[in-house]
């Protein structure tokens, strides 16, 4: 993996980058998984249920009264907030700051200027700035900035978890089915597929969705049966999971930035240093991984993969990413500049 003329600036970790942060977020992903699940468990609410049912008896397009049901379902969820959810993201982006506290090279501006002038009286000339090993963890900085992000994520996670296309592949199948959408005995059953008191498919995306309804066709099982009910549960619980590890990794990173931004406002993290993506290097990487592995972009800017062209502020870059972001310092300023171009 060449680096050009970067070099790392981390303190030596006991572990590569990537696993620095990957530890720091297995140790929280447990907590945000629970509360995705509890999440999911809501399903489409009864608020989406309503406007579903409303739509399809008005003989709404399908695809029309999935999204109506997916909208009103988000309005209702952006004015209760998951405090679970919300809790369990903070933690997860404060273990990231720790990471980014114990690997940055943090600077005591007190210490360098004591070291100058003693250097100064000593030699009369400016030694190289000293850095010193271990500074308090600026909490008062970063937790602020770690919840206002937790509670803005949240409600953004909250509010899109449920998808429109497993709503339509659900009416799609009752249509096939020979259910009159258009009555209230086909809408009933629509609902009923879709509830948690029933089937429970309002809690899945659409690929688990149509995996459930597959299931059901092959194997011959009532939509009542109890092994496609645990078929669901299950699908749930993996759906919790994909999620969970996703917005824990997200969350990492994030907290490894805000304290970043801690540092740099104490005084303590020099302003120049750019941004490197580093994958896990570990021959499992995918194609989008490996073109932007080793993109270097000024702090505040956009990586961008370079086939095509599609911009990421930090990872993950797609569920399961395992890719990090570290700091670099360019050799020259005709490298920072030409970065910033």
């Amino acid at each position: 993996m060449s680096r050009g003329r970067l070099r790392y600036v981390d303190r030596a970790p006991a572990e590569v980058p990537w696993r620095e942060v990957h530890h720091a977020a297995d140790r929280s992903e447990a907590a945000v998984r629970r509360a995705v699940l509890d999440v999911l468990r809501r399903g489409v609410g009864p608020e989406g249920m309503a406007a579903l049912r409303r739509s399809l008896l008005r003989r709404e397009p399908w695809g029309l009264a999935a999204e109506r049901a997916r909208v009103v379902q988000a309005e209702a969820r952006a004015t209760q907030p998951d405090p679970d959810l919300t809790d369990a993201l903070a933690r997860a982006a404060r273990a990231g700051a720790r990471v980014t506290w114990r690997m940055a090279p943090l600077r005591d501006p007190d210490a360098t200027r004591k070291a100058h002038d003693d250097e100064r009286d000593r030699r009369r000339r400016p030694p190289p700035i000293v850095p010193r090993p271990v500074l308090a963890i600026r909490w008062d900085l970063i937790n602020p900035w770690v919840a206002r992000w937790a509670e803005r994520h949240s409600a953004r996670l909250v509010t899109g978890i449920v998808d429109q296309r497993a709503l339509r592949a659900v009416i799609v199948e009752a249509a096939r089915l020979g259910l009159d959408l258009g009555a209230t005995d086909g809408v009933d059953e629509v609902l009923w597929m879709l509830d948690d008191g029933g089937l429970g498919l309002g809690m899945l995306d659409a690929p688990r969705a149509r995996a459930v309804l597959r299931a059901a066709e092959t194997n011959g099982w009532a939509y009542d049966d109890p092994r496609l009910r645990a078929l669901v549960e299950r699908k749930v619980r993996s759906r919790a999971l994909t999620i969970g590890r996703h917005e824990t990794m997200l969350a990492a990173n994030r907290g490894r930035e805000l304290a970043w931004d801690a540092a740099e406002t104490a005084g303590w993290l020099d302003p120049t240093l750019v941004r490197e993506w580093v994958d896990a290097d570990d021959g499992r990487e995918c194609p989008i991984c490996q073109r932007l592995d080793a993109e270097v972009v000024p702090r505040g800017q956009y990586f961008a993969d370079p086939e095509t062209g599609v911009r990421y502020a930090r990872p993950p870059a797609h569920v399961q990413c395992r890719c990090v972001v570290v700091l670099v310092e360019a050799a020259t300023g005709r490298d920072v500049e030409a970065l910033a171009a």
